[in-house]
């Protein structure tokens, strides 16, 4: 399967159909980062939004944070410590955890896209990430964590802050 581009050059999504339906009771999601700068910027941001957001700072962290917290979705950093963030999709496919994942990276290597795809990544997308690429994603993902009140098209909510997710660290 050939990634295909979204809006912009950083957002790849592959054709297949969702690891799993919408949990419309759960907009939370779990952030894996382990540059505690990117995770406090992304995180502000994502309760900015109105997401509930729990972190973690490794790969282990991550699967036991899954399996307790059951978020709707994940935010996945390829470069972790300890588990990269490929085993990290892996362990949860093995697991039957099969949660949407966006995969946040830095890197532009195909091969390495084609492999978090092949493991079960909804999305990838690449640092740094575009607030209002990101915005989109997680609502198709998750349900609305203000229940219908706000729109992905409303700019009037989606004007209070930097463009890139992890500018909201310097805040």
């Amino acid at each position: 399967m050939q990634a295909t581009t979204i809006h912009e050059s950083n957002v790849h999504s592959r054709t297949t159909t969702r690891p799993r339906a919408v949990d419309f009771a759960n907009p939370s999601v779990l952030l894996v980062e382990d540059d505690i700068d990117c995770a406090r910027g992304t995180a502000i941001w994502l309760e900015h939004l109105g997401y509930p957001v729990s972190m973690a700072r490794d790969g282990v962290q991550a699967i036991e944070m899954i399996e307790q917290e059951d978020p709707g979705a994940v935010l996945l950093d390829l470069g972790l410590p300890g588990m990269h963030g490929l085993k990290v999709l892996h362990e949860m496919r093995m697991r039957g955890l099969d949660h949407p994942v966006i995969v946040l990276t830095a890197t532009s290597d195909q091969a390495s896209l084609d492999q978090a795809y092949g493991m079960g990544a909804t999305y990838v997308l690449r640092k740094p990430a575009n607030r209002a690429q990101l915005r989109e994603l997680l609502g198709e993902l998750t349900p609305d964590p203000f229940g219908g009140l706000l729109s992905l098209d409303d700019e009037a909510n989606d004007s209070s802050g930097p463009e890139n997710a992890d500018d909201w660290a310097s805040r």
